[in-house]
C-alpha cells in the first residue's frame, strides 16, 4: 500500500487543529465562571464524541472503527479526562489566585 503525501492537506489540518484548540481553550475560561470543570469536559467530550460519529458516519467510514481495544481507549480516555479537568481547574484557580491579589493591592479594587 503506498501513501500520498499532501502536505498542504497536512498544514491546513494542522491549522484547523491549533484553531479549535484555542477556541476552546478560550471557551474554557469564559464558561468557569458559571460551571464547574466537570460540567466543562463532560459537555466537551459529549460534543466531541457527537462531531467525530457525525463525520465517520458520514464518509460511511464508521465500520472501519475497530473494537478489539476498546478496554485500552477507556482507559486513555480517562486519563486524558482528568487531566483536562485537573488543567482546566488549576488554570481557574490560580486565575483566582491572581485576581485576588491584584484586587487587593489596588485602591480601586477592580477585578479582573
Amino acid at each position: 500500500m503506498s501513501q500520498t503525501y499532501r502536505p498542504v492537506q497536512a498544514a491546513l489540518w494542522m491549522c484547523g487543529s491549533i484553531s479549535s484548540f484555542s477556541a476552546m481553550a478560550v471557551a474554557g475560561r469564559y464558561v468557569s465562571a458559571v460551571h464547574s470543570t466537570f460540567e466543562i469536559m463532560a459537555f466537551r467530550s459529549l460534543v466531541g464524541l457527537i462531531i467525530v460519529l457525525g463525520l465517520a458516519s458520514a464518509s460511511r467510514r464508521l465500520g472501519e472503527v475497530r473494537r478489539n481495544r476498546l478496554k485500552q481507549h477507556f482507559f486513555r480516555n480517562l486519563f486524558h479526562f482528568t487531566g483536562q479537568n485537573l488543567w482546566f481547574l488549576l488554570s481557574r484557580q490560580s486565575r483566582w489566585r491572581r485576581c485576588s491579589r491584584s484586587s487587593s493591592r489596588h485602591p480601586s479594587g477592580s477585578s479582573c
